[in-house]
């Protein structure tokens, strides 16, 4: 008897029921989403920071993309909405796309999450008389700024935490236990980075669930950071995540001698505060150190399970230009999980560390994303270019592709998942190769709807301005994510 994919999405993994289609297999591009699995919108984007896209879905499975708006007077929030099936909502703004700025000043955006009452926050950097400023906007769901939230010289938006390189570059709404002390029970904590006597420092900042202040109870007067006699280098955040608990994790990268980075997680407690019982600090590190020169490993993704185990996701450098995706799976106690091995094309560095060489030593690989599945499978999302001897870093943008990475829960390839043509277990890439037959495209974001998963990000496309370059525009893409809710592997 042929299970429904939608009731046993809504039942089993509370997901976002999608429309039923023929049965394709897993990792293929979903023919009936947008055009062919593939939809573009045509915003012209600036995509020069690490997290230049976020893709996220409302509670009624819509898709959102936000990224920042490139125009000749100012940068600013471009906000544009998909139906669960890829076309864009022309109901939403103006033919689908929305865009703002913080007050009047520009603003680079750089994360999106919808809070329980179905608002979309954004977050990014926003820059008064030179100097940078964390900013939060809250959206209603039909794109209108809500301006409930914020202050009042800037409705529906907060600046916060001035300083010099200030950069929101991601935020999570953290539920709160009633003696915490929190408005609607919940707190936004943003992580980021700014610049301390020239060096970068990775902080977090929380903020009234309101936007009106920032929130005191967290941490140190609202803000929390490592403090120097833990790690005296420069750090950075890309990631946080939170759990059902409220406790929390940021990951990013300390940066040693040489340029040499490592992976770096600092635990905090529901209330800001440098969880100890991890690794003795609340501080993590780990290398992977796959060249002898070249050492740039960062972690732009976590998952923080509500055991307090956590996984990290990024690259490890490999040569001059070269990367591969990389994980690592702590315990709540900042201990490298022994059981996760990797496997087929994973390869072990470490404990509870693995690097997957895919396309061998002139392959590219950047991982933007990170989820974990209700069976305990893990998707990886990023860019993969296969490059040659002698390419330039230029050549290897223009050649790469949107990828997702299917694991087992011990971090070995999934074979079943794969694309069309793909001869690497448990990889599926999506070219959109709008100039010339190629172009850069990049998937930021991993939605999950039932059966299926959206990779959500940019590709580049031809000029449209004369200026030379190339734009770059939202893209999405759907596959089938097939064994997501049953254990025995099959979908049906």
């Amino acid at each position: 008897m042929k299970r429904s994919h939608c009731l046993a999405a809504i039942l089993l993994a509370g997901l976002p029921c999608v429309a039923a289609a023929d049965t394709f297999p897993p990792g293929h591009l979903d023919p009936v989403f947008g055009a062919d699995g593939r939809r573009t919108v045509p915003v012209v984007l600036d995509v020069t920071a690490p997290n230049a896209i976020a893709t996220v879905a409302d509670p009624l499975g819509r898709l959102y993309s936000v990224g920042t708006f490139l125009s000749p007077q100012a940068y600013s929030i471009a906000i544009t909405r998909l139906t669960q099936d890829g076309d864009v909502d022309t109901g939403f703004g103006t033919n689908g796309v929305v865009t703002r700025t913080v007050g009047t000043a520009p603003a680079i955006a750089h994360d999106a999450v919808f809070d329980p009452q179905g608002r979309l926050i954004v977050v990014g950097e926003t820059s008064v008389n030179g100097v940078n400023n964390f900013f939060a906007c809250r959206f209603n769901a039909d794109g209108t700024a809500d301006n409930t939230f914020g202050v009042a010289n800037t409705p529906g938006c907060v600046r916060t935490f001035v300083g010099q390189g200030a950069t929101a570059e991601a935020v999570v709404v953290q539920a709160c236990a009633p003696a915490q002390q929190c408005v609607d029970d919940q707190r936004l904590v943003l992580a980021g980075a700014a610049s301390l006597n020239g060096k970068s420092l990775g902080l977090l900042v929380a903020l009234e669930s309101d936007g009106t202040v920032i929130d005191s109870n967290f941490g140190v007067g609202g803000i929390n950071f490592i403090p120097s006699n833990v790690i005296s280098q420069p750090t950075r955040f890309f990631d946080v995540a939170t759990n059902a608990a409220g406790e929390l994790v940021a990951v990013g990268y300390v940066e040693l001698a040489n340029a040499d980075r490592d992976f770096l997680a600092f635990r905090l407690d529901p209330d800001g505060v440098a969880e100890s019982s991890f690794s003795g600090d609340g501080v993590r590190t780990a290398s992977f150190d796959l060249d002898n020169v070249q050492k740039v490993d960062e972690a732009h993704a976590v998952h923080l399970f509500d055991d307090g185990s956590m996984l990290l996701a990024g690259q490890a450098q490999t040569g001059l230009l070269t990367h591969r995706a990389a994980i690592l799976k702590l315990d709540a106690a900042g201990i490298g999980d022994g059981l996760f091995a990797g496997g087929g094309d994973g390869v072990p560095d470490g404990v509870g560390q693995v690097s997957y060489d895919v396309c061998g030593d002139t392959c590219e690989m950047q991982v933007r994303d990170l989820a974990v599945l209700p069976n305990g499978r893990i998707l990886l999302a990023g860019s993969i270019a296969e490059g040659v001897a002698g390419d330039t870093n230029l050549d290897l943008a223009r050649k790469s592709d949107m990828f997702a990475l299917r694991l087992k829960p011990d971090g070995s390839p999934d074979a079943s998942f794969r694309s069309d043509g793909s001869d690497v277990p448990g990889l599926a890439t999506v070219p959109f190769d709008l100039v010339d037959g190629q172009s850069q495209d990049v998937a930021s974001s991993l939605v999950l709807q039932a059966d299926r998963v959206v990779l959500g990000g940019f590709a580049a496309a031809p000029d449209a301005n004369d200026d030379g370059f190339e734009d770059y525009r939202f893209a999405f893409a759907r596959l089938g994510n097939g064994g997501l809710i049953f254990a025995d592997g099959f979908e049906e």
